[in-house]
């Protein structure tokens, strides 16, 4: 995945409709976006963008201020070529992933077919409405991992599940993965936690393709889950 800049999104050519395909626009995706955030009176604070190589991929990152504590992300994916079904989710990124990856929620799809305003639209818009659900989320995962001990060991043990065993992360991201457990890109001020462990695969996800993005994301939650025993 390549960076590019919102106008770099909206200018990439829209696919022809057919009978069986109506594409979702990347500028419908982002006017729906818009529309939500002023709705919520959310402000945009940052936004990140990425396609793959040949423009067909898409991964849309928006973060605003909330006017709560925490920071609202909003996650969408799309593609041109049939790959990915326009879809959105939410989350939190302050006081939780440092590295600017999110704690989602809910994944909302549609297919791409008729009523295209009106299904990005209604799914973008419960992504927003989402946000109660994902700060309850947060509030589960911080108790329960920032508590959680975790050796040096444990924190590799786990590693080599997460790539051997549940395929979360590939060759590349294991290696970021290590790197980070020995010598961390950014300063958390964490004890050493499954919530530090937690913010280094979330650094080593980053690369992930648009197609995986937010499954990789929602795995991560259920093998931590599965591992402290805990239910978000």
């Amino acid at each position: 995945m390549i960076n590019i800049s919102r106008d770099g999104l909206i200018s990439v050519e829209v696919p022809q409709r057919t009978d069986s395909y109506t594409p979702i626009s990347n500028r419908m995706l982002i006017d729906s976006v818009m529309r939500g955030a002023k709705e919520k009176q959310f402000i945009l604070k940052d936004e990140k963008h990425e396609c793959d190589r040949t423009q067909n991929q898409f991964k849309m990152k928006f973060f605003f201020t909330t006017g709560h504590e925490d920071d609202f992300q909003l996650t969408c994916l799309n593609s041109y070529n049939k790959t990915i079904a326009a879809r959105a989710a939410s989350g939190i990124y302050a006081d939780i992933c440092w590295n600017l990856n999110m704690v989602g929620s809910s994944t909302f799809k549609r297919k791409h077919n008729s009523d295209n305003d009106l299904e990005a639209e209604t799914f973008v818009k419960e992504s927003f409405n989402d946000f109660d659900n994902v700060q309850k989320r947060l509030t589960t995962l911080t108790r329960e991992l920032t508590f959680q001990r975790m050796s040096t060991r444990e924190m590799a043990q786990l590693a080599g599940r997460m790539f051997f065993e549940e395929k979360l992360i590939n060759t590349e991201q294991a290696n970021i993965l290590k790197a980070q457990i020995e010598q961390p890109s950014f300063d958390y001020n964490m004890e050493q936690t499954a919530m530090l462990f937690y913010n280094h695969v979330t650094h080593s996800l980053k690369s992930t393709g648009a197609i995986h993005y937010l499954h990789r994301h929602e795995q991560l939650l259920e093998i931590m889950e599965d591992e402290f025993s805990f239910t978000l």
